[in-house]
């Protein structure tokens, strides 16, 4: 079994073993620099397009972002009771997620135009609550 190490101009370190044939083919494939562009082709046609994802990247797990926690916070009871903006923002902040007024806002009113919340204005300020 023949075995090579190489270094690529890009510094990455490759450590070949296999039958000798294979060893050389594999050197001459990836001490060429064309073997770098056909690389990038590769990964380009992997990346996602405008559609959807590729077929050939699995589908991620969701990450949780915003809308995730403030769903979960729905589903804990959190508006059972009426609450504001800013409760939301400490509740999400003793959690460890620090958001930005003008992040959360337009979340609360996507969730209250999809009718997962409602809204209420009391004295000049909306709480959220339930649907």
């Amino acid at each position: 079994m023949a075995k090579a190490s190489l270094v690529r101009p890009d510094g990455t370190k490759v450590t070949i073993e296999g039958a000798p044939d294979e060893v050389a083919a594999l050197i001459e494939r990836l001490a060429s620099p064309s073997s770098i562009s056909e690389a990038n082709a590769q990964r380009a046609a992997r990346r996602p397009t405008a559609r959807g994802r590729s077929s050939r990247s699995p589908a991620r797990p969701a990450r949780g972002g915003p809308t995730e926690k403030v769903l979960g916070l729905r589903d804990e009871g959190f508006f059972a009771a009426k609450r504001t903006l800013g409760d939301l923002r400490d509740r999400l902040e003793e959690g460890g997620h620090i958001y930005a007024r003008t992040d959360v806002s337009p979340i609360l009113t996507r969730l209250v135009r999809q009718r997962q919340l409602r809204r209420l204005k009391e004295g000049g300020q909306w709480k959220y609550v339930n649907a």
